[in-house]
């Protein structure tokens, strides 16, 4: 296992390591796919409400290893806001879509750190 040289600045390589079992190779994997999801799902914010709970729950893994509470509470709520056909929604899924964008650009960085290594 590498050291996390500063685990203040880095704690999502150490949640990342949790699932890959020191295996450089697929973490690498692990990441690309973890990107597509949460791309997938920043897409489906522009869709109906089935796309969106789709994408959500084809998210879910991907989710639960990031274990961003905000991005959490917020992807229940518009699906709940769905379910719902409540339209006045546009803040939040503005918010998710930046939020997934900075969980993107932090794998992305991981991604780079692990190639470099």
């Amino acid at each position: 296992m590498k050291p996390i040289l500063n685990p203040t600045e880095r704690p999502l390589m150490a949640k990342l390591e949790a699932y890959t079992d020191d295996d450089p190779a697929f973490l690498l994997e692990l990441i690309q796919l973890m990107i597509l999801n949460l791309r997938e799902l920043q897409e489906s914010l522009g869709s109906d409400t089935t796309a969106f709970a789709q994408a959500a729950h084809k998210s879910k893994s991907t989710l639960t290893i990031l274990d961003d509470p905000e991005v959490n509470a917020l992807v229940k709520t518009l699906k709940c806001a769905g379910i719902k056909n409540d339209a006045g929604v546009t803040d939040e899924a503005d918010l998710l879509f930046q939020l997934i964008e900075r969980l993107i650009k932090d794998l992305e960085n991981e991604a780079t750190i692990q190639k470099a290594s």
